[in-house]
């Protein structure tokens, strides 16, 4: 028996130009009402828009999903080096412990970098120097551009963190080759290097994974601070809702149009904002944010070294 939410999703799934229709309709009512208690002053509602709520919810979650991406970037090299250099490593499980020591050291580093971004979020709370602004800015539309954009505009978008039973089935069945392949690369191939990168693309694939469910939930809180934009806080909503029946129907054409639009929308205002708003209140959230999301992926990416 499905709960009230994914039933509504999955009307909505069903019946998606009358829903977006009239999702637009009230939303665009609204708006005009919004409009005329602001004086019809396009620019006080922009001033709502831009609000902290907006920079502490969006940002904090902005800069943790920005922090995962270092680990999978740092997961890609590892598959480049063990891909390149399977051969070497063949056979000799000496020299598959040393290559695998040599990749930890960078990681070793990356340990250290977030232990420094809370120290000095937390401790000496120094504010955004110029280089950091821009280097945040370019975080955040890498990250909307790889995420969402990308994916979405190539059809491989899927934030769904439900599984149907035969998803299940076929993970359950993925798991179980993956052990058999390992053991018989690992102990009658001796080929560790392949061993080891097969791991690294397993994490990357799961980081990617929950980073694109992250994703997706961050759409209720966007919904709300969009508030002073009726049309696109009221389809974001709706598009959060349709989450619940993704395992059942994929996001339609429309639906990732939507997704586009508010994927350009936000890191715009985060441009604004990064530029021209004092973020020296909100740093500390923004670091510890980033930080965490650097050593959640750490301890994710130390469950596969110890299964290695």
């Amino acid at each position: 028996m499905t709960d009230p939410v994914t039933r509504l999703s999955i009307r909505i799934s069903e019946k998606q130009i009358l829903t977006y229709a009239l999702t637009l309709t009230a939303g665009g009512a609204a708006f005009l009402i919004l409009l005329f208690l602001a004086s019809w002053d396009i620019g006080l509602l922009v001033s709502m828009l831009i609000t902290e709520d907006f920079l502490l919810v969006s940002g904090s979650v902005t800069r943790f999903l920005s922090g995962t991406g270092i680990m999978l970037t740092y997961a890609l090299f590892c598959i480049l080096v063990f891909s390149g250099l399977s051969k070497w490593t063949k056979g000799s499980q000496r020299r598959a412990n040393i290559l695998k020591t040599v990749v930890m050291v960078p990681m070793v580093g990356v340990l250290a970098y977030a232990g420094t971004v809370f120290i000095r979020s937390l401790v000496y709370s120094e504010p955004l120097a110029q280089i950091e602004i821009l280097t945040s800015l370019g975080g955040v539309w890498s990250l909307f551009i790889f995420v969402y954009l990308l994916p979405l505009i190539t059809g491989k978008y899927d934030p769904s963190w439900r599984e149907t039973y035969s998803t299940r089935v076929r993970r359950t069945l993925d798991r179980w080759g993956f052990k058999a392949w390992r053991g018989y690369q690992s102990y009658f191939r001796r080929d560790y290097g392949e061993v080891y990168s097969r791991e690294f693309e397993r994490y990357r694939v799961q980081l990617d994974s929950l980073r694109a469910i992250l994703s997706g939930m961050i759409l209720l809180p966007l919904a709300v601070i969009f508030l002073p934009f009726p049309p696109l806080a009221f389809v974001t909503f709706i598009l959060w809702i349709r989450m619940f029946s993704l395992d059942r129907t994929g996001f339609s054409v429309i639906e990732r149009a939507f997704l586009i639009i508010i994927a350009l929308v936000v890191p715009i205002l985060f441009s604004y904002m990064f530029l021209l708003v004092n973020l020296s209140g909100l740093l500390l959230y923004f670091d510890v944010a980033y930080g965490i999301g650097i050593l959640v992926s750490i301890a994710a990416l130390g469950i596969i070294i110890i299964r290695t």
